[in-house]
């Protein structure tokens, strides 16, 4: 039930009845709160006992006023007495009394004995006169005989109540009664005179008689205070009674404000004034729009586009403007520019620490690059004393390894080794930017091969000398002269031939001329007189991220400049990690690492990207402002990359028509995830693509399932991880089909099966048979049929059909019927005669000659570019 609802049930005005439910402490925020029925009940019982009170007082009020009026007659009305501190009244109100000569004598005389006992009384105080209230005359009307008796009864009463009531009270006057003149009832109210206080009404009727009032003490202060007067039904000839006191009161509580009127000296001149030079700066960054600028200049975008078009630039509000753009513009409006916010340039001058005064010799950087299975990884193995090619499935490397080795004269040296699969490009390409020396791995027995070639080119085109070690030449097959040639054709000259590149010839397996080969490196470390500087802030590039059992997302790192320490905080791309422990290439606890050092770190929130520069930070407060420079830095970039340009917008459009092989994808480590990755990604055509909806190093999990689930036909893939045991589980319910691998050979040829599958297949004509047509006969709601003859081949139902006229073809088409007399048949053979009708055409000849064919599919072969 509502507010408004209850206050009509129980009789009330809803405001009260609004007031009486805050009162009680209960919230109401207007008349249609709806009320549950427990507040309902106490407000009923809160009103139930408001009004019980009430009742209570009433009845002794009552009484009182019923033991007063036993004698008086319903007729004669008494004024309520008003009572304040320093005044009381006592005001006597006199039925009026009609003029009549046969009782003439008998009104005077009753009229005096009660003018004479009613007197006006005031508590004790400095005395004042007071004017005369009213001078009023009674009207001349007859009066009746009981009348009199009645004011005797009035008499009596005042007296009692006098004596009881007002004991001790000086009395200042009486009331005099002179004259009795008849009053209209339009007079009344200027009767009043200026003795009696504004407001103030006298319970005079239209035919009351009013006594006038004399002998007040001037200086006597007396304030008349009127209380309400219960309302009275006027009667017929009645005027309704005038509360001035009410209009004086509003006058009061709200006084009308006059406007004041200043003169022309109180008005001031609009002083036009100019900011100080250092407040006129426009802040932007790279980009700022119009109608930012206009802001900041305090102009109107209108007036900044009339000044733009003017320039040769056809902005509107909304454009945004570089940097140069607006410095042309501001001096127009006496501002300038500059750029709030901090490059990443900028913030890593001012974070990274830079001294070049103390330098020491630092351990080369060596990359062993080549082609696949020629022996690199055993050369490591070698010269490290290990295992490692037992370890790599397939026998293959599938990651990107870093390795510090001590030579036999005591030096060290920091090698990589990068896989030779054509899937890891981007490994060597990111391998060769990183290293001081590059050793090219070439086979005796097999020479130059396209790995080695690409390899080549990327130490090439970062500008890093080479140093070729032939391989394997303890094999039959072993030609020197033949793989020293096909590389002169790449530039790698021997210094037998009169080049300028060293060559080692090796056997990993026998360890032949290692020796050799380190004392070459060291030379060539020599020559290039590589040098650290300690006191610099550590950087270095990440060579390798993955996800480890107990300790998260961990991350190799190889040290180039400055140092590592374990308490200092690690920024890679956009985010960054406090170094809490350090391991070396064997898994020892470090403390400090120094350039050259290739170093394993944890902590991190996510797995870091591969290849990314690393930046070492003193404090969290230095790490977080370099993270959001970089973060603005990657930003910035991607807008620029999928800027709205209609070129953009219709290759986007183009790519959409693209059949796509979806496909989640999970691996080891971070290095061969995006080298699975990139080779997927360029495995498409311009009809069919692999899309990576999800990539990351790991088992295969729940989420990865779920995903799956959630998406029509994809692929979940893992490289050398499986699915754990709550993911086989939830693969098993969905009857989702997970794959793993170990060998990124049978990754990519599965892969490249199904995206062949998913090439539209190519449309192939078959000519099935001709005939001739011999007669034509029109047969009524069915159309035209043509009698013919088999020519050649047959004739099947399902054939499609080609009318051919001249040598033109007229109609090419679907056959709507064909008949063999007046059977259906599917098949006619060469030497019958049958009737053929050719659906919605009608115009054939005799002598025209129709050819049936068939279309049939063709799958069509995957052709990729080289990967």
């Amino acid at each position: 039930m509502k507010v408004f609802e209850l206050a009509k049930q129980l009789g009330l005005e809803t405001l009260d009845l609004m007031d009486e439910i805050k009162s009680a402490g209960f919230v109401v925020k207007n008349h249609m709160t709806v009320l549950d029925e427990q507040l309902i009940s106490n407000i009923k019982s809160l009103l139930s006992k408001k009004a019980d009170k009430a009742t209570s007082k009433k009845k002794k009020v009552t009484k009182k006023k019923v033991a007063a009026k036993k004698t008086i007659s319903k007729k004669v009305t008494a004024k309520k007495v008003t009572k304040k501190v320093n005044t009381t009244i006592t005001k006597a109100v006199v039925k009026k009394v009609s003029k009549a000569k046969a009782t003439k004598d008998t009104k005077t005389s009753s009229v005096k004995k009660v003018v004479q006992k009613n007197k006006i009384i005031v508590r004790k105080k400095s005395e004042k006169n007071i004017k005369p209230i009213l001078n009023a005359k009674p009207e001349d009307n007859s009066i009746e005989a009981s009348n009199a008796k009645l004011l005797e009864k009035k008499e009596a009463l005042n007296n009692d109540l006098r004596n009881t009531k007002f004991a001790g009270v000086k009395v200042l006057g009486t009331i005099d009664i002179k004259k009795q003149t008849t009053q209209t009832p339009s007079s009344q109210y200027a009767a009043r005179t200026k003795g009696l206080r504004p407001g103030f009404s006298p319970d005079v009727s239209a035919q009351s008689t009013v006594p006038s009032v004399n002998s007040f003490d001037k200086k006597r202060e007396v304030k008349i205070v009127k209380k309400e007067i219960t309302k009275t039904t006027t009667g017929p000839g009645e005027v309704p009674k005038f509360s001035v006191s009410d209009f004086r009161k509003r006058e009061v509580v709200f006084p009308q404000r006059r406007k004041k009127i200043l003169s022309q000296k109180d008005f001031k001149k609009t002083l036009i004034t100019e900011s100080k030079s250092s407040k006129r700066i426009v802040e932007m960054e790279s980009e700022i729009s119009v109608a930012g600028l206009a802001a900041q200049l305090n102009v109107k975008p209108g007036a900044l586009i009339k000044i733009l078009i003017k320039n040769g630039i056809q902005a509107n509000i909304n454009m945004s403007i570089d940097f140069d753009t607006v410095s042309l513009i501001v001096p127009e409006f006496n501002f300038s520019v500059k750029a709030s916010v901090k490059s990443k340039d900028d913030v890593l001058s001012e974070i990274l620490t830079t001294d070049s005064t103390q330098s020491v010799t630092r351990s080369p950087i060596v990359t062993v690059m080549g082609h696949v299975d020629h022996g690199k990884t055993s050369l490591l193995d070698v010269i490290r004393s290990t295992k490692v090619t037992e370890k790599e499935a397939g026998g293959i490397t599938q990651h990107i390894g870093a390795y510090k080795v001590k030579t036999p004269s005591g030096s060290y040296i920091t090698f990589l080794d990068t896989p030779g699969h054509a899937a890891f490009t981007a490994m060597r390409s990111r391998g060769a930017k990183l290293t001081d020396v590059v050793i090219i791995v070439v086979a005796a027995d097999d020479g130059v091969m396209p790995q080695t070639i690409e390899a080549i080119n990327h130490a090439a085109a970062a500008k890093v000398p080479m140093l070729v070690a032939i391989n394997k030449i303890d094999t039959p097959g072993a030609n020197l002269d033949k793989v020293k040639k096909e590389l002169s054709e790449h530039n790698l000259v021997s210094e037998d031939w009169g080049g300028e590149n060293i060559f080692c010839e090796i056997s990993a397996l026998k360890n032949i001329g290692i020796d050799s080969l380190l004392d070459s490196l060291a030379l060539m470390a020599e020559m290039l007189e590589l040098k650290a500087f300690p006191k610099n802030s550590g950087q270095g590039v990440v060579i390798e991220s993955f996800l480890l059992k107990g300790l998260g997302n961990v991350a190799n790192i190889l040290v180039k400049d400055g140092s590592v320490k374990v308490g200092d905080y690690l920024v890679v791309g956009t985010m960054y990690a406090k170094i809490r422990r350090m391991l070396d290439d064997t898994g020892s606890v470090i403390k400090v690492a120094k350039a050259g050092d290739p170093i394993q770190i944890t902590g991190f929130d996510s797995g870091v990207s591969i290849g990314e520069t690393f930046y070492v930070c003193k404090t969290e407060k230095e790490a977080q402002s370099l993270t959001e420079a970089i973060e603005d830095a990657v930003i910035k970039e991607e807008t620029l990359l999928y800027s709205s340009d209609p070129e953009n917008i219709l290759a986007q459009l183009e790519k959409n028509k693209i059949t796509e092989l979806k496909v989640i994808l999970k691996a080891d480590v971070g290095g061969s995830l995006e080298a699975v990755k990139v080779a997927l990604e360029k495995m498409k055509t311009d009809e069919v693509a692999i899309k990576v909806l999800h990539s990351g190093v790991g088992d295969i999990t729940e989420n990865d399932i779920l995903l799956g689930n959630t998406t029509d036909d994809v692929n979940i893939i893992g490289f050398n991880v499986k699915a754990n045991s709550a993911g086989q589980k939830l693969a098993k319910e969905k009857s989702i089909d997970v794959k793993t691998y170990s060998v990124i050979y049978e990754l990519l040829d599965d892969l490249k099966a199904k995206l062949a599958g998913l090439l539209t297949p190519d449309k192939v004509e078959k000519v099935m048979g001709q005939v001739e047509v011999r007669e034509v006969f029109s047969v009524s709601k069915v159309g035209v049929i043509a009698g013919c003859m088999v020519t050649d081949g047959k004739v099947q139902r399902n054939n499609k059909a080609r009318l051919m006229r001249d040598g033109k073809m007229l109609h090419e088409g679907d056959l709507s019927s064909l008949k063999r007399f007046k059977d259906d048949a599917k098949e006619v053979a060469q030497g019958y005669e049958c009737g053929i009708g050719l659906k919605d055409f009608n115009d054939i000849k005799n002598g025209d000659t129709i050819e049936l064919f068939a279309v049939e599919e063709v799958k069509r072969k995957l052709v990729l570019e080289q990967i």
